[in-house]
This record gives C-alpha cells, structure tokens and sequence, in this order.
C-alpha cells in the first residue's frame, strides 16, 4: 500500500488563501468518538440512570468517552492520575 501524502486537500478561503489539511488530524475526533460510541451504547449498551467508571480521564478516547455516557444520561465517575486532570473542561 502506498504511503498517503500528509496533506490531502486544500481549501479556498475567503481572503484567497488556500489552507492545507491533514488527514489524521481531521479524522482522529471521529474515530475518538465512533469509538466511545461503539463501546458504551452498542456493546456495553449503556442506557440512562446506569454507572460508568471511566480510567485514565484525561486521555481522547476516555474523555469522549465521559461525553458519550453523560449523553447517554449515566452517571459517571472518572479516575485519573492526578487531581487536574480530574476538573471538567
């Protein structure tokens, strides 16, 4: 397989620049999310009122994963390694 150039596209901008984007960077938030999603609400099958523990809080996935149980209505308790990690956005 061929190696994928690092910037893919780019975009006209109102002031006639044209801005570059990556790839990784743009698809990594949905892959984050798409991954929270299928393990919270499609295996685990999380609904509203249950408890989740989410470990290492202050990574991507475990954050989305925060966001995506909260949606979900569940209560939510986080650990992580240290207290700052531990306050929400």
């Amino acid at each position: 397989m061929a190696a994928m150039p690092n910037s893919l596209w780019c975009r006209r901008q109102p002031g006639g620049f044209t801005v570059s984007y990556r790839l990784r960077g743009r698809a990594a938030p949905l892959l984050v999310t798409l991954t929270a999603w299928r393990m919270l609400i499609h295996r685990a099958k999380l609904r509203a009122g249950e408890t989740v523990l989410v470990v290492g809080a202050g990574g991507g996935a475990n954050s989305m994963a925060i966001q995506v149980a909260k949606l979900a209505g569940a209560k939510v308790f986080v650990v992580a390694s240290n207290a700052a990690k531990q306050d929400e956005p």
